[in-house]
């Protein structure tokens, strides 16, 4: 027990921290947030879903994007309405490693790191879903100036989370 203490001990403190780091950061930026821990959230690795069975810290800052800390990366996620997601020049987050898919249909990927950027556009205009999902993919507790950028970005991009 008290080995299996210690391993969770090690792998949760720097998250938290990064999570107390980031609310604070939040907070100054007058951002309005709330946070909890959730668990079986899923991830695709290696082309296959699996399944986090643990908890992890999610900050959902109202009215823009969900923001995960993982144990091995952190990720944003946000929606679109799919007649804004048509009109969207895709080009101007280029810079970020992000993928757009589905929101009933979260299989269906409109861009991912293996498809072409300038074919998401035709992609969600021939899907029928209604609302387009967008997750940014950041390193391990990534520089808290970076995610604040992204959160201002897409503010302006107009995302949000229901």
């Amino acid at each position: 027990m008290e080995h299996s203490f210690q391993i969770l001990n090690d792998i949760y403190k720097p998250i938290y921290e990064y999570l107390q780091s980031l609310l604070k950061a939040l907070k100054k930026s007058d951002y309005d947030y709330e946070w909890r821990f959730y668990n079986n959230h899923s991830i695709k690795k290696d082309n296959q879903w699996h399944l986090e069975y643990y908890p992890i810290p999610v900050i959902t800052v109202k009215d823009i994007c969900d923001i995960g800390i993982d144990i091995s990366h952190i990720f944003i996620e946000g929606k679109m309405k799919k007649e804004k997601a048509i009109g969207f020049d895709w080009k101007l987050i280029s810079d970020y490693k992000f993928q757009v898919y589905g929101v009933e249909d979260y299989l269906n990927d409109f861009y991912n790191s293996s498809l072409k950027i300038d074919d998401i556009t035709e992609r969600i205009i021939q899907s029928n879903e209604s609302e387009i999902g967008i997750e940014f993919d950041f390193r391990y507790l990534e520089e808290m100036s970076i995610i604040l950028e992204l959160i201002k970005k897409l503010e302006s991009m107009g995302t949000y989370i229901l």
